[in-house]
């Protein structure tokens, strides 16, 4: 599965999915590494100082996830010392805290590096679906029907769950 008009390699095709056993010999073949998952005890810290070391010398990381999936000490750190191209860091470590600082580091003293306010969601179909989501759950509320899309429900639901009212 490649992009030829860019000859870069994609690795989230279908061809190449995997488990995590694959992630060494992804991060070894792939350009970009863009981190999509959710934050739960299994995914805290997944990419750490031996994931990222298996990681091209050209390779950039793009969090757009959480900042916790991300080792913040081992992305600094092999950034500080060259050994992966960059890393566009959209999530940050301590983003709950508005008494504190974003990162324990100063990511910002990097040239290698390219920070965003968590905004990569910010896109006009984003927006547009967010509203049509909400508006069909109005609807389903107002004719006592389940809802859809609950993130968190007062029982534990998931996204893709319903709940009836």
């Amino acid at each position: 599965c490649l992009a030829f008009a860019v000859e870069m390699v994609i690795a989230a095709c279908p061809s190449r999915i995997g488990n995590d056993t694959m992630l060494p010999r992804l991060m070894e073949e792939a350009d970009f590494v863009v981190i999509s998952v959710p934050l739960l005890p299994a995914t805290r810290g997944m990419i750490n100082a031996d994931i990222l070391s298996h990681m091209k010398s050209s390779g950039v990381l793009v969090n757009i996830a959480r900042g916790p999936i991300v080792d913040e000490f081992a992305l600094y750190s092999v950034l500080k010392e060259g050994k992966i191209g960059g890393a566009v860091i959209d999530v940050w470590w301590q983003e709950m805290d508005p008494d504190a600082w974003p990162s324990r580091f100063d990511f910002s003293a990097m040239p290698n590096v390219w920070m965003t306010l968590h905004t990569s969601f910010n896109t006009l179909e984003a927006h547009e679906e967010g509203t049509r989501q909400i508006a069909a759950n109005l609807d389903l509320f107002a004719t006592g029907k389940p809802l859809q899309h609950i993130v968190r429900g007062p029982s534990g639901l998931s996204s893709g769950d319903s709940i009836s009212i």
